[in-house]
């Protein structure tokens, strides 16, 4: 046999014996179970945390739609809801007051319009920053599995 067929074969033997771990055993600490259950717990407490805290994007943007500036309240951003709320009533109110008017309204109810959908875009977006903001808190990465569905990483600083 040529030489480099049998060093091909003797580095694959190495690698798979060392690989597969044959006679080597570690010795197990009697210290890991109990340090194991300590992790869980404390990802099982940030995650816990995470979940009670985190807003849904979606249902941001359905308060946004039903009642200005809503979606900003359901995140807790009360200032950008209250302040929505009241630019889009003015907004509304002096379109409404000038339907029947000779001035042309259409500037107001293009202002109107265009605030109603800046806020419904930015409760959404608002909504994510927060939870982006949860998971960096609470050191919580989101990834995807094999199978493409999402799934947490914990991610460990000591």
């Amino acid at each position: 046999m040529p030489r480099s067929v049998v060093a091909i074969a003797v580095l694959a033997g190495i690698l798979l014996v060392g690989h597969v771990g044959v006679g080597c055993e570690e010795p197990q600490s009697e210290q890991a179970p109990k340090l194991r259950s300590q992790l869980d717990e404390d990802v099982l407490r940030r995650l816990m945390l995470y979940e009670e805290q985190r807003r849904s994007p979606g249902a941001a943007m359905v308060w946004s739609v039903v009642i200005p500036g809503a979606g900003h309240v359901y995140n807790k951003d009360y200032a950008i809801g209250g302040a929505l709320f009241l630019f889009t009533v003015v907004l509304g109110g002096a379109a409404i007051e000038d339907w029947n008017t000779e001035i042309d309204s259409k500037y107001l109810w293009g202002a109107a319009i265009s605030l109603r959908i800046a806020d419904i875009g930015l409760a959404y977006i608002r909504a994510k920053g927060s939870n982006r903001e949860l998971r960096r808190r609470y050191r919580l990465e989101i990834g995807s599995t094999l199978a493409g569905d999402t799934a947490f990483r914990l991610v460990y600083r000591f």
